[in-house]
């Protein structure tokens, strides 16, 4: 298997918001391509063969966290067909990266099947919450889970508002949104307290676009970006928080998710992911809520996009 390496950074760096992929302090970094274990030099992690064979065919989130005993060590959380994952990864003195622990973590409320999963670090205690999505007889609760390595050590849960199924979860500072399958998204904000988290949900947007399945809050927490459609044309939003308003801008190509990258870039996985495809990009500028909009042609088949394990053909 060829593996192709980054074509542009999408590793948020945030200490207390680890992200789908992690950059540890020293440079060292791990992500997922397809269904490989990889790390920053581009080579698999050994020990990690049959890792993700339970993964449904659209890939769960995976969510990293550092070690705080190892500085070139992580852990990793996924979620499949079994239950809540968790690997350790371990890095030597030759720079090799291997999986030397894996466990199934027993969570006191179900995730769903392909759930989504993101994660909030707390450095000081050297654990990470956990936020995944449960199912009971058509309705979702936002699970939160205090986890220190592979034990859980509180939970919390809220229901979500009656809609779609839930297919993904994004953070920024004290913001949360979640997306779901019926073109709608509901976010809101939540507190932390000990290793106590509560979620108040209180807003949602519909009219999304069919095909578009993640949204991305900007790196101050004040902006979350969405893709409508409008004439057959995708459009992007951002909307304040603060204000409630909502800024539009026409894109040439058609996106399927945004992610925040290393730079603080907002970036947009093009729905096209064979041969050249269109990239967005929105820039944050000197003033506050002010962004720039550009689109760029990529070679390098969509792009690059970590957050749900996909590869250049993730369909």
């Amino acid at each position: 298997m060829q593996i192709e390496s980054p074509g542009f950074p999408l590793v948020p760096v945030d200490s207390d918001n680890f992200g789908n992929v992690i950059t540890l302090p020293g440079g060292t970094g791990y992500y997922i391509l397809g269904k490989y274990l990889m790390d920053s030099t581009f080579k698999t992690v050994a020990d990690a063969s049959g890792l993700f064979d339970s993964l449904p065919a659209n890939v769960a989130n995976c969510a990293f966290a550092p070690d705080a005993s190892a500085a070139d060590d992580a852990h990793l959380y996924f979620i499949d067909s079994v239950g809540l994952n968790y690997a350790h990864i371990k890095r030597n003195l030759m720079n090799d990266s291997s999986v030397d622990a894996k466990a199934i973590i027993a969570l006191p409320v179900e995730a769903m099947i392909n759930s989504p999963l993101s994660i909030v670090g707390d450095t000081a205690n050297g654990g990470c919450w956990l936020f995944y999505v449960a199912e009971k007889e058509g309705m979702y609760k936002l699970v939160n889970v205090y986890c220190k390595d592979n034990q859980v050590v509180s939970h919390s849960a809220v229901f979500l508002p009656c809609g779609g199924v839930p297919t993904c979860i994004d953070i920024s500072k004290n913001n949360i949104a979640v997306q779901r399958n019926n073109a709608s998204l509901v976010y809101g904000q939540f507190t932390i307290a000990g290793n106590v988290l509560d979620v108040h949900l209180t807003e949602s947007v519909t009219g999304l676009s069919t095909v578009f399945i993640q949204s991305a809050f900007s790196v101050d927490g004040n902006t979350l970006f969405y893709v409508t459609e409008e004439d057959k044309k995708h459009v992007l939003n951002a909307l304040n928080l603060t204000t409630g308003g909502v800024t539009k801008s026409f894109t040439t190509g058609k996106y399927i998710a945004l992610k925040r990258g290393l730079d603080n870039i907002i970036y947009g996985l093009s729905v096209k992911t064979t041969s050249s495809s269109t990239v967005l990009t929105v820039t944050p500028n000197t003033a506050a809520d002010d962004f720039s909009v550009a689109e760029f042609f990529s070679s390098v088949n969509g792009g690059y996009f970590p957050s749900t394990g996909w590869s250049n053909n993730p369909f």
